[in-house]
């Protein structure tokens, strides 16, 4: 049973996400954030943790939904740790910046960032390479088409956050991590870097 923040949280998750898909598999992009959480409350039942896991992609993927509106719904607190752990967009009208820029903008941050913070981060890679696996079980060489990076680009960023862990993160978290990381490898046939 949740708490009654949670649960508002998670109602007001599904909303703002109604009718988004996720790019590989196209099932509800609702399923990502929820997944975050599931994740998040094997290691906490703090709920600034777990309501700022369920809004970690809100201001990317969400249309007309911000800061402001975040603190006035939830509160400062749950609004900085979902900015915290939030990928940058260009506004609309500036350059967009490349799939690398961004994904390693985030990356570079993660020693920065909070505890709470880093959890939210690290649940969302989980779940992301989890889909990653699932999608290739269903849709074979197909998914990577889906995505503005190369195989060998994405291979390359979860093992750069497998290392980023390593020395930054000192979380039961991390064998999740290592566990789906590893699967990948072998799924994928990537290379081991070491």
């Amino acid at each position: 049973m949740y708490s009654e923040t949670v649960s508002r949280a998670i109602k007001r998750m599904l909303e703002l996400h109604d009718g988004e898909r996720r790019k590989g598999s196209g099932c509800p992009f609702a399923l990502h954030p929820l997944n975050v959480l599931f994740i998040l409350q094997e290691f906490t039942n703090d709920e600034k943790v777990l309501v700022g896991g369920l809004f970690h992609d809100i201001f990317k993927e969400a249309k007309n939904y911000n800061y402001r509106k975040l603190v006035n719904e939830f509160g400062s607190e749950i609004a900085s740790l979902a900015r915290e752990v939030s990928e940058h967009h260009c506004p609309r009208g500036q350059e967009k910046i490349t799939w690398r820029e961004r994904k390693y903008a985030a990356l570079e941050k993660f020693p920065r960032m909070t505890l709470s913070g880093q959890m939210i981060f690290v649940a969302d890679k989980i779940d992301n390479l989890n889909s990653l696996v699932d999608d290739y079980v269903r849709f074979d060489q197909k998914i990577w088409e889906k995505f503005n990076a190369s195989e060998e680009d994405i291979s390359k960023y979860y093992y750069d956050i497998f290392i980023t862990l390593t020395t930054h993160f000192h979380h039961p978290l991390i064998r999740n991590y290592h566990g789906v990381y590893v699967r990948a490898v072998q799924l994928f046939n990537w290379p081991v870097r070491v």
